[in-house]
């Protein structure tokens, strides 16, 4: 066999190599082993399609499913909705777009899912090999809740072909409830805002193994959580509706504790569907002098009624002071707290309870009654363990 013959050979027995190799980026063939998964939903609320905050985990009926192969950019699975049984001890998913399969050929698929399915929440993979959520931006409406979870590195012969999924929240939950401390007080809301709050940015995905709830930033055995890039940009928010389980004449209210009793009376303004989902951020101390609208401390804003029971009236706007229509209070007990993803923040706002002076008309004026706020810090949603952080930094006990 003279040199060129021995060429010609050796090239076509490299080509016949090649139809049946790939180094990841190529596009993989598609096999007849259906792609199946088994997921794993948070315990505590998630927003289901209709809209609902305050359900659990095992409602998560349906997510969205990217995969990515090797280390290409392109999407061997692109946008597909996969449903899910939400019955008491049925997990079982199908596929609700066209049934997916795993490829025969190329390199591992990099799983990506998100919910609410109808949230617009597409993943795109960026020239660094990051996987990002982009644009990203709070909704007028700010009860809808964000999940995600990441399964990479799944060949077809992994666990029976079966991708596991672990959803966590991207977004941190605000609820708010109303202590009173006053033996004359009622105190009615009607509305909450919160004001000059960051809102939008991107979501990078888990660089690598699978979701997990944990710290902000960090792993957790091996497990990674996403990470937010936000954008220094705010904006306000009210709620659009607030608990009515105590409702009188158009206000949630909290009557008066009882004399002899040392315990506040407790109601709820932003719980179950009405439960906050907001942007993780670092929040700083509104004070009196400063804007509560267009700046950037972080306030809200409670359209209220206080009662003097003794005689029935209604002290809003009276010239005492002791009430106002709005009443400002800051959203944080102290400069620099931060807001992680994946974490629901219990905030209750007290009333006359010889705290801090921390409520104010819109104009910056004290407004006569001893208002504080606590926070209830629960660590991934729906675990035993929380702590409360008081209105001074240090006074932290779990």
């Amino acid at each position: 066999m003279n040199h060129k013959k021995m060429m010609k050979y050796a090239a076509a027995i490299m080509a016949m190599i090649a139809v049946g190799c790939t180094d990841g980026n190529d596009v993989p063939v598609s096999g007849d082993k259906e792609i199946s998964f088994a997921v794993t939903a948070p315990e505590a609320p998630v927003l289901q399609p209709m809209g609902r905050a305050e359900v659990t985990g095992s409602n998560l009926s349906r997510f969205r499913c990217f995969a990515f192969y090797g280390n290409s950019s392109d999407l061997y699975i692109d946008n597909a909705t996969v449903g899910r049984n939400t019955g008491a001890g049925a997990q079982g998913c199908w596929w609700e777009t066209a049934t997916q399969y795993w490829p025969k050929t190329g390199g591992a698929l990099h799983f990506y899912a998100t919910a609410p399915s109808e949230g617009g929440y597409t993943p795109v993979r960026e020239a660094d090999g990051t996987v990002k959520v982009k644009g990203f931006s709070v909704p007028d409406v700010p009860t809808t809740d964000f999940v995600y979870a990441s399964a990479r590195d799944q060949w077809w012969n992994t666990a029976s072909g079966t991708v596991n999924l672990e959803f966590c929240h991207a977004l941190c939950a605000v609820r708010v409830y109303i202590e009173n401390y006053s033996e004359h007080y009622s105190i009615g809301v009607r509305s909450v805002e919160f004001n000059n709050l960051l809102y939008k940015g991107d979501f990078t995905m888990p660089a690598s193994g699978s979701s997990k709830g944990g710290d902000v930033h960090s792993s957790t055995d091996g497990h990674n959580m996403g990470l937010w890039s936000v954008v220094d940009e705010r904006r306000n928010f009210t709620a659009p509706a607030i608990d009515s389980d105590h409702w009188q004449d158009g206000f949630q209210t909290c009557s008066p504790k009882g004399a002899a009793s040392a315990n506040p009376t407790v109601v709820s303004l932003l719980t179950g569907a009405n439960t906050v989902f907001l942007m993780p951020q670092t929040l700083y101390l509104w004070q009196p002098g400063n804007p509560y609208t267009g700046d950037w401390r972080a306030a809200m804003v409670l359209s209220t009624r206080i009662t003097e029971t003794n005689y029935g009236t209604d002290i809003t706007n009276d010239a005492t002071g002791l009430g106002h229509s709005k009443i400002v209070i800051p959203l944080t007990p102290y400069d620099g707290w931060t807001w992680y993803p994946n974490k629901l923040y219990n905030i209750y706002i007290r009333f006359g309870n010889n705290g801090d002076n921390m409520g104010f008309t819109t104009g910056g004026s004290y407004i006569g009654v001893p208002i504080s706020i606590k926070v209830q810090t629960i660590e991934n949603w729906g675990t035993a363990k929380s702590h409360w952080i008081l209105p001074m930094p240090g006074n932290e006990y779990e």
